[in-house]
């Protein structure tokens, strides 16, 4: 996951060294603390993505009855 967001990731961690170098800048704190969770909510939003593909796959496996390589690409995916 760092991998995918390592831009992100590595100016939270400068912004992180500034506030650690100077705790009274609240300003950095602020940022920090909204970079944090502009992070959490896209994560958050990527996990019910995948959650809803999940389920309609699961629902297609069981009622749509797709052939032995559908099948199998989707149990594969999931």
């Amino acid at each position: 996951m760092i991998a995918r967001r390592r831009v992100a990731f590595l100016h939270l961690c400068a912004i992180l060294r500034i506030v650690d170098a100077d705790q009274n800048n609240f300003d950095a704190v602020r940022a920090l603390n909204l970079g944090v969770l502009k992070e959490i909510l896209r994560d958050e939003a990527h996990i019910r993505r995948l959650r809803g593909l999940l389920k309609e796959l699961n629902c297609q496996l069981k009622t749509e009855r797709p052939t032995k390589t559908e099948a199998l690409e989707h149990r594969t995916f999931i």
